[in-house]
């Protein structure tokens, strides 16, 4: 998708603490209808892909800093532009003993079958782009979520693996 990411993603909210998140929700539910229907596919996914067009392997692409992320989902499969993998996972539901060996069987698959044609993949996908009308209070809160949840990323230090 062309189009530049939106001002106010409001994702980022759920990068926030519970009680924050809870009412943005709920503000954005009653806002527009269109926000409660594309809140509701959001939420009904069995996971989340986030395509990233950066091409870097670096700690940014699993966080975003928030940008296209919803990390009160389950799981999210980040693809870069150089089609690597990264995974987020919201622990309570999960932990590493389940999570690794189905990332070892995604790693198997994608090494066993490294290239899919582009007309294979077309007949399988069917995108959407999920569209959110803010209210100008959100906006605010959107703007106010995205400094702190840059600042809490800032002070992250982790690694990576590579397999």
């Amino acid at each position: 998708d062309p189009s530049p990411p939106p001002p106010y993603p409001v994702s980022i909210l759920t990068g926030t603490d519970r009680d924050t998140w809870a009412d943005a929700r709920s503000e954005l539910m009653a806002a527009d209808p269109q926000n409660a229907l594309a809140l509701e596919k959001v939420e009904s996914a069995l996971f989340i892909v986030c395509l990233d067009d950066r091409e870097s392997a670096d700690t940014y692409e699993v966080h975003n800093y928030g940008m296209n992320r919803w990390f009160d989902k389950y799981l999210q499969l980040v693809v870069n532009g150089k089609a690597e993998l990264a995974i987020s996972f919201e622990h309570s539901w999960i932990d590493g003993r389940t999570i690794i060996p189905f990332m070892d069987r995604i790693f198997s698959y994608t090494n066993r079958y490294p290239y899919i044609p582009p007309s294979y993949a077309t007949n399988l996908l069917s995108l959407e782009k999920l569209e959110f009308y803010p209210t100008n209070s959100l906006k605010s809160t959107v703007e106010k979520a995205q400094c702190k949840v840059e600042q809490k990323f800032r002070a992250f230090s982790y690694e990576t693996v590579q397999y």
